[in-house]
């Protein structure tokens, strides 16, 4: 499948000379988003449906927000705090987050989440094989394969970096860390 990115910028008044100022939107074929929605409403209900994500897991959620998120770190910070133990923050810039996904643990996330294996390796091959190409009109850059990431602007790219990130929220808990994204 070929997307084309239309690079478009974060903040109206963002400087556009600096590639920083620009997320990358995938624009993927129709056919495609019908069938991404339909599979992330069924991925989204099975991973409610069997407590699969850490309820303090906010990104990308419906009834979560980067406020909810404060919020849940705030209290925290202060319950600690009261009870006169020592607490750190720890802050990681996920901001590119969706182009570092690694297909091969993405594989090993579902499964360890119980997702049939069948559908595993449709999500797998939905990814694997992807093309893109930059568009700026009136440039059109050559397209270029896609080793790694999850296309930003797809409705199931969400969901999939969830399950990606599920397990750091298990081995957190494992070491008695509290963990907030």
């Amino acid at each position: 499948m070929h997307a084309e990115i239309n690079p478009l910028l974060k903040k109206p008044m963002a400087d556009p000379r600096d590639l920083k100022n620009f997320r990358p939107i995938s624009l993927l074929p129709f056919p495609a988003k019908v069938i991404e929605k339909i599979v992330n409403r069924q991925l989204t209900h099975y991973l409610k449906e069997n407590n699969i994500l850490d309820p303090s897991q906010s990104g990308f959620r419906s009834k979560h927000s980067t406020k909810t998120a404060l919020i849940a770190a705030t209290d925290d910070i202060r319950a600690l705090l009261d009870n006169g133990e020592t607490t750190a923050l720890i802050l990681l810039d996920l901001s590119a987050a969706f182009n570092t996904i690694c297909h091969r643990t993405l594989r090993t996330c579902l499964h360890n989440a119980g997702i049939w294996d069948k559908a595993v390796e449709w999500t797998i091959s939905f990814l694997f094989g992807r093309t893109q190409s930059v568009r700026l009109p009136p440039f059109r850059s050559e397209a270029s394969k896609i080793i790694c990431s999850i296309p930003q602007g797809s409705s199931l790219s969400p969901t999939l970096f969830n399950v990606y990130m599920a397990p750091l929220t298990h081995i957190a808990q494992l070491h008695n860390l509290n963990i907030i994204s």
